[in-house]
């Protein structure tokens, strides 16, 4: 493959496969949030395996074009649908690929969840939550300027000493 950077065109979104899931370690391992909760692709695989066959999750990937019109993996998110109290979605997962940070690659993942879960007609459910650890600040911006509200904090909750903020957004 080539070494271009991504267009600036929006992401395309599909559904994740399995053959994507090799592609994330490195995502994983780039990462100080996932390294700080223990995540790795062997503790993730088996999980997202689950929730492709599980109709109660969505699981999305973004493919970005590069300057050779070649796509490209460049994140995924994995949300539950009534994963926010039995009632809203909730995002459990966004990963982007480390050369794809502020390509609009998160931003057309949310987007499309939005556009599924966060119409004002309330016919496909009341909004989106998802949580953000405290120490996060790079994604409590990026939630943020998507419209997020932040409605909460718990303490201690996925790991001792790291709380998680509550983001919701109807």
């Amino acid at each position: 493959m080539k070494n271009s950077p991504p267009k600036t065109s929006t992401p395309s979104i599909r559904p994740l496969s399995a053959q994507d899931l090799d592609k994330i370690e490195p995502w994983l391992n780039a990462s100080s949030t996932f390294r700080e909760y223990g995540i790795t692709l062997e503790t993730l695989r088996p999980a997202i395996l689950a929730a492709m066959i599980d109709p109660a999750n969505e699981l999305l990937a973004a493919d970005t074009e590069t300057a050779f019109d070649e796509k490209f993996f460049s994140g995924f998110a994995w949300c539950v649908k009534k994963g926010g109290f039995g009632r809203s979605a909730y995002l459990r997962l966004i990963v982007v690929a480390p050369g794809a940070y502020s390509s609009g690659v998160g931003s057309a993942l949310m987007a499309e969840l939005e556009r599924r879960h966060c119409l004002s007609d309330r016919l496909k459910g009341p909004g989106l939550f998802l949580l953000c650890t405290h120490t996060n600040t790079g994604a409590q911006n990026f939630y943020a300027k998507l419209g997020y509200a932040r409605v909460g904090e718990i303490p201690s909750y996925l790991r001792p000493g790291l709380n998680e903020v509550i983001y919701w957004k109807p």
